[in-house]
């Protein structure tokens, strides 16, 4: 859910903080990836330093999931500066069995308020680090359809200096890879592309490639 701080790059620029050249992954497979050729024209690819942020603020989420560390071509992350939309998040691979049914488990504890509410706590304090931001309300979304193997969703409101902001995530696992992505865009507007659009381009795109 840490997602969320990223909704403020194109109002506010996040400090500059480096991000470990060394990382863990799960496997030397690439997992499928967002690229911009998904998403409706006027979408363009976060700056690297900009990027580099979204793996730092992705870092929260990381750990609630209980996923390897994150490096950067795991990451997309893309923005439509005209409608002050931007998607992001990450794919990652699931080898294993246990590693597979342990992320699923957490997704389901996510859906327990007394745990939703220690991660919410956790949120709040890591937007601190962001002047003028506010979390004004949270709502668990019920899955849609048919994504993935198992799915976790959820909607936010923030308000960022007055400014009122909504950001969509969704969580989901299909086969061996697993997938956060999140779409952030101004309160009330309707979003150039949904983060269930972003979700099912993702699920399919796993699904075609299991086929090989």
């Amino acid at each position: 859910m840490t997602t969320t701080v990223l909704l403020t790059t194109p109002v506010q620029a996040l400090p500059n903080s480096p991000v470990n050249g060394e990382v863990k992954t799960l496997s030397s497979e690439s997992s499928p990836q967002l690229t911009l050729q998904d998403l409706p024209q006027g979408f363009a690819d976060l700056p690297g330093d900009v990027k580099a942020q979204v793996i730092l603020q992705l870092e929260g989420l990381r750990q609630i999931l209980k996923i390897e560390k994150l490096s950067a071509d795991k990451v997309f992350a893309f923005i439509e500066p005209q409608k002050l939309q931007v998607v992001m998040g990450w794919t990652e691979n699931l080898l294993t069995q246990p590693q597979q049914t342990n992320f699923d488990e957490n997704l389901q504890t996510l859906q327990s308020p007394k745990v939703l509410e220690q991660a919410i706590a956790q949120f709040k304090q890591q937007i601190q680090q962001v002047p003028g931001l506010e979390l004004a309300e949270y709502q668990l979304v019920p899955p849609v359809g048919e994504i993935g193997n198992t799915s976790a969703g959820m909607t936010m409101k923030l308000v960022m200096q007055g400014l009122p902001l909504r950001m969509d995530i969704k969580s989901f696992r299909r086969d061996r890879v697993a997938v956060v992505t999140a779409v952030a865009y101004l309160d009330q507007a309707k979003p150039a592309v949904s983060v269930l659009d972003v979700a099912k381009t993702l699920d399919t795109r796993i699904m075609e490639k299991g086929k090989r």
